[in-house]
């Protein structure tokens, strides 16, 4: 199945919504009823997690809940959720609009705290994008390229100095 999403370009020749809201907007496109029902029915363990919510803060978190499901991240903002899926959701949920919900706050960080935890998640640490960087450096750059030096700037510095030839701070 394709992606609710899709990224828009400036190629357009001439002004229409997608051109306005720039070249890295995402455009919400009309679903068919097996991506309603595929994507963003809430099936097991998801409707329990919907307990103690209510109004416009259940309507929002279920449907952060099924867009990370999908797309393995949280939508930038409401504009990336299709209207249809919040209509096919409010009815399966049943909630008031999403109108009151705050795409900003302590609530939807707390939403995004407990939906992280719901799938074994967690927030990328310093620690966390040190080991993965050393790791890529290890095991991808230097299997891809060996022995080939390899471009200033780039992960490939680490062995010999810092960006643009310069030395690391503490490595001489």
């Amino acid at each position: 199945m394709q992606p609710v999403l899709i990224r828009a370009r400036r190629v357009c020749g001439g002004l229409d919504a997608a051109c306005l809201q720039g070249p890295d907007s995402f455009v919400a496109r009309v679903l068919d009823d097996d991506e309603l029902i595929g994507h963003w029915t809430l099936v097991g363990d998801e409707l329990e997690q919907l307990s103690g919510r209510r109004g416009a803060t259940k309507l929002g978190f279920a449907l952060l809940l099924r867009f990370y499901a999908v797309h393995g991240r949280f939508p930038m903002g409401r504009g990336e959720i299709p209207d249809q899926a919040v209509a096919y959701v409010a009815r399966l949920v049943p909630a008031s609009e999403l109108g009151p919900y705050e795409w900003d706050g302590r609530t939807i960080k707390a939403h995004r705290a407990d939906i992280r935890k719901f799938f074994g998640f967690r927030e990328c640490s310093v620690p966390d994008a040190e080991k993965a960087a050393e790791w890529l450096a290890i095991n991808v750059c230097e299997k891809e390229a060996p022995g080939r030096p390899r471009a200033a700037g780039t992960a490939g510095a680490f062995e010999g100095g810092g960006p643009a030839g310069r030395a690391w701070p503490g490595r001489g």
